[in-house]
Formats: structure tokens, sequence, C-alpha cells
């Protein structure tokens, strides 16, 4: 039931399935409390973050109401939690671990959706449940990922789109000095630039690749996406060793 509900909604505000979902009056109790009982290792829980996440992002009284049953606070945990490892060793997989390679990417998927999710409770029109996520220590270290110069690329895409939810607050878009230390702390974009079709792209390429082959949800389709050229087009758009007809001929 929750996958089918987290593919049948989406953030958009006039979604009438999230309409139906907000005004049922019981549901969005019973999506927080599927959430509260659920483990990264459940097959529901991921779809549950998704579902979270979406229908918060279409409506802020959706956020509230998640908030108020206390996702915000597990989510904190849980991300704290997961971030572990990756304070230490920079790094998401462990080699030689005894988890296997596909345990280990569900556990990035599910840290992923996590910090999503908690992006999408900051649309929250609550300012006190907002300040509250905005204080806890983790949000910070978050932001500062996107100063580190190598990324796990699931991470990274998870807390650009989390930054991008910060960012909006009032809190922070109103009052530039609450702003300095979380802008201070991307590094001003320093090494997330090169991502953009310069020398990092064959890094979050060979990554991309890594994840389709050991994923155990794998699709002809990501496959394909993963080999069309158009895919690999601003590797090569800034070469200067290449010609106009040679950077022609890749698409």
């Amino acid at each position: 039931m929750i996958k089918l509900l987290s593919v049948s909604v989406t953030e958009n505000p006039d979604d009438e399935n999230v309409e139906i979902i907000v005004d049922s009056g019981t549901m969005l109790a019973q999506i927080a409390t599927v959430f509260k009982h659920s483990q990264p290792h459940h097959e529901r829980y991921i779809p549950c973050l998704n579902l979270i996440a979406n229908i918060s992002n279409a409506n802020s009284t959706a956020a509230n109401k998640f908030i108020e049953r206390g996702a915000d606070g597990l989510l904190l945990k849980q991300i704290t939690q997961s971030l572990q490892v990756y304070k230490i060793e920079k790094r998401l997989f462990r080699e030689g671990d005894m988890v296997s390679i596909q345990d280990q990417i569900k556990a990035s998927q599910s840290l992923a959706a996590q910090i999503t999710t908690l992006g999408g409770l900051l649309q929250s029109d609550n300012e006190g449940y907002r300040i509250r996520i905005l204080a806890d220590p983790i949000v910070m270290y978050m932001i500062e990922i996107m100063s580190h110069d190598r990324h796990e690329i699931i991470l990274l895409t998870a807390v650009c789109t989390f930054a991008l939810d910060l960012f909006e607050c009032v809190e922070l878009r109103d009052d530039p000095v609450f702003m300095e230390p979380f802008a201070e702390m991307t590094g001003y974009l320093t090494h997330i630039m090169p991502y953009l079709g310069f020398e990092y792209y064959p890094r979050l390429l060979e990554q991309a690749q890594f994840y389709h082959d050991n994923s155990a949800n794998a699709s002809d389709e990501v496959e394909q996406a993963l080999n069309d050229p158009l895919q690999h087009i601003f590797e090569y758009e800034d070469r200067d060793d290449m010609d106009e007809d040679e950077k022609a001929s890749i698409v």
C-alpha cells in the first residue's frame, strides 16, 4: 500500500492525490505511524520516506502534521547515525566490510531518502518547527559535505537537494547574518561546480555505473541512460583539444 501511495503523489501543490490524503483526516497520521515503525531494511522504508517528502513539499500543513508526530526528530536521529561512518572515513562504502555491497547500497539509498525527506519537512509554515530542524548540529554537517573535495554521488545529490530546501527557508533567505555560517559551510560550491561537465564528471559517471551494476533494482532504462551519448556531452563541450566537428560527432 505504501509503495502504491508513494508513486501516486508528486510534490506539485496542485496534485489532487495529495489533497485527498491531506483532507482524509487520518491518512497523514497513518503514514507517520508506518514510518515510526519502519527500519531501513524494510521494503516499505524508502517508499514511505518518498511519500512523506512529496506530500510535505506539496503541502505545508502536511509537513506540520508529520513534524507534530515526531518525524523530524526521528529523521535527525537516523541521519546522525547513518553519517557516523562517513564522518570518520569520508566515504559510505568500506572495502572488506562484512556487509555486502548490495546492503551498503541499500543503506546509502536510505540515507539519501532520509536527507531529502528532512528537506521536505522544512516546507512547514511553522517557524518554530523549521528553527528546531535548522538548530540540529547534523544539519550544518550535511551542508559541510558540499565543501569536501571528494563525494559519494548519491549522498551529494541528496545534500544538494536538502540545501535547496534549506536556503529557501525565510530564516536564511531574509537574514544574511543567519545565512552566513551555512553559506560558508558549502565552501561556496568550489568543489561542486567541477561536476557540471568538467573534471569531476567521469567520477560521477563511474559511481552511477557502480550503483546501477550492484543495485537489486537496476533497470534497463537506467543502463540505457548511462550509455546514452547525450548524458556525456558536458564532459566534452569545454575541451580545447577537440574541434567542433569532433564534439558534434559525440551526439
